[in-house]
């Protein structure tokens, strides 16, 4: 039996650089900049790590990258090592 789920957003894998500007990520953008996107609005970042958990809970889903509606999925960055407020540099110019 197929599960079926639907949610507010829709991710896919990028692997070029995102460029930032004072609203969004380019590529990544919001419908409701009222409560998403803007110059004090955080990114949403989670671990790769974490989908190994998802996937032996629902192994019958595919759950690609952005799933979870991240901006980021990050690899080797947890939870556990940052606090609110904290910034964090993503990729290089070059």
């Amino acid at each position: 039996m197929a599960i079926q789920y639907r949610r507010g957003f829709s991710k896919s894998r990028w692997r070029a650089l995102y460029a930032e500007n004072p609203l969004d990520l380019d590529g990544d953008r919001q419908a409701d900049l009222s409560v998403h996107g803007g110059p004090s609005k955080a990114a949403y970042a989670y671990p790769s790590e974490h989908y190994d958990y998802w996937t032996a809970e629902f192994p019958e889903m595919k759950l690609p990258s952005g799933m979870f509606g991240e901006n980021f999925t990050t690899a080797g960055l947890f939870e556990t090592e940052l606090n609110v407020g904290d910034k964090s540099r993503v990729g290089s110019p070059w």
